[in-house]
């Protein structure tokens, strides 16, 4: 039987340029890299980068944006340093990391709110009219969107710390805390570790039935 994997990598990288270059660079290149960095992880990861056609590979810059700046309630401009009856959303308003899994999420709240706004300045007579409307929206859009940016933000940075690899921030999926160092000691013990793939789990879960016996000596 065949199938078809999709993987993603994500790297943190200080330094914009060399980013920009190395997303900018050939498939084969990039696809190298990642290799290159991947040299010493356990199967199947190694396996799959291997198996891996160079003409499918591509990179991104990851990037989030600071707050729109707001208009006042009732004029087109406000402290805006421009004057334009369009406004954003979506990316385009509160572009974030996707370590939160909230771009999409929000960028489809913006649409029916931005309907909603509309509708109700177009019915408006005086009061700012769609100068109000849209301040109104890109408020509410801000309040809801820019804690989930600040959010995903604060994650990318966890997520490719040295924090992401401390245990003990974390701790182990269905094993007590004060169960968890034992529950370790015992896999290191047996050689379990995450070069068995696919059959990591099957051996954890046993470990862990077996710490639930009374007869169970670690």
């Amino acid at each position: 039987d065949t199938h078809t994997t999709m993987w993603q990598l994500s790297i943190a990288i200080e330094d914009e340029t060399a980013a920009r270059a190395l997303c900018a660079s050939d498939h084969s290149t990039l696809l190298a890299n990642i290799q290159q960095r991947c040299a010493n992880w356990h199967e199947p990861t190694k396996g799959m980068l291997d198996g891996t056609l160079e003409g499918t590979v591509w990179g991104t810059l990851l990037c989030d944006r600071a707050p729109l700046p707001k208009r006042q309630k009732g004029h087109d401009t406000g402290h805006c340093p421009w004057s334009s009856r369009v406004t954003l959303v979506g990316d385009a308003a509160h572009s974030m990391s996707p370590f939160k899994g909230q771009g999409a999420n929000q960028a489809l709240a913006d649409a029916p709110n931005l309907a909603k706004y509309l509708a109700q300045g177009l019915k408006s007579k005086g009061k700012g009219g769609l100068g109000a409307a849209l301040a109104c929206f890109e408020r509410e859009m801000a309040a809801r969107a820019e804690p989930k940016v600040q959010a995903s933000r604060a994650a990318a940075k966890s997520y490719h710390s040295e924090a992401a690899l401390d245990w003990q921030l974390y701790g182990v999926l269905g094993v007590e805390p004060e169960r968890t160092d034992a529950f370790l000691t015992a896999l290191r013990e047996r050689g379990i570790g995450a070069n068995d793939g696919g059959k990591l789990d099957e051996k954890a879960c046993s470990v862990l039935d077996n710490m639930k016996s009374p007869t169970m000596v670690a």
